[in-house]
């Protein structure tokens, strides 16, 4: 998945930002990291940041060294954690950013929340439309647990579809907003074929391969059938322990998780 770099460049300097100070430092060490940026200057504590210097402060947790500061704000011993926009399975980032919200930066987060003996508490404040499955089962279970050792609250504000109501369905407790959307349990996947484009311009694209699923869902033809058919049992599948899941997390019925 890119990033549009350039154009978030364009739009994050030279221009007012109504950013929270000690999260604008993040913000640009982040953007500056991934722009490839020799240095970050920061004028008010006097910080000049390299490469790595930009590292440490976005928290390069992937690595398996311990955030050097908190990534979510403490109010009244409450840590709140956004988890806004798509969610992807591996952003690398801590906080949402672009547009996104890594799985594994929620679950950072909250092991690092687990562990602050500040926070009595955690509010996930959830404003998505859902994002991939791959990773979400896993960081809602993570969600589950953890959720016994501290309460792990969704605030629904004010979109809290499909995967992101796998997360919100795995916390301790769910407040909704009243004009907030919610549930769409359900799986989607899409295919793309260029087969009539390359016909077109006159271009023959043949596929060498060994074993018996290596071509299926590439591009270069129309889906076949009994690709179409398996696939969609892959699907059914993966909603059926969507739906079992959240069942388990909340107490509801199947059936009543299955009609969202």
């Amino acid at each position: 998945m890119q990033r549009n770099l350039p154009h978030i460049l364009s739009q994050a300097t030279n221009a007012p930002l109504l950013l929270e100070p000690a999260y604008a430092r993040v913000f640009f060490c982040a953007l500056g990291r991934e722009s490839g940026a020799a240095s970050i200057q920061i004028p008010q504590n006097l910080e000049n940041l390299d490469q790595a210097g930009m590292e440490l402060v976005t928290g390069n947790y992937m690595s398996g060294d311990k955030p050097r500061a908190r990534f979510y704000q403490v109010v009244n011993g409450i840590a709140v954690l956004p988890v806004s926009g798509t969610l992807v399975h591996k952003l690398g980032g801590m906080r949402p950013f672009s547009g996104m919200t890594g799985y594994d930066g929620i679950t950072a987060r909250l092991q690092q929340a687990i562990s602050d003996p500040e926070v009595k508490g955690i509010l996930l404040d959830i404003d998505s439309p859902g994002g991939q499955a791959a990773g979400a089962f896993d960081c809602a279970d993570m969600i589950y647990r953890l959720g016994q050792q501290k309460p792990v609250w969704a605030l629904m504000n004010d979109v809290a579809c499909s995967g992101a109501m796998l997360l919100a369905s795995a916390c301790s407790r769910r407040l909704v907003t009243q004009t907030a959307r919610i549930g769409s349990i359900g799986v989607v996947m899409a295919h793309a074929s260029y087969a009539g484009q390359l016909e077109q311009e006159g271009v023959e694209i043949t596929l060498l391969y060994s074993g018996k699923h290596k071509t299926d869902l590439n591009p270069y033809q129309a889906l076949p059938d009994n690709v179409r058919t398996d696939y969609q049992q892959k699907m059914d599948a993966t909603r059926q322990m969507f739906a079992d899941r959240v069942a388990q997390y909340t107490g509801l019925p199947v059936d009543a998780v299955m009609a969202t």
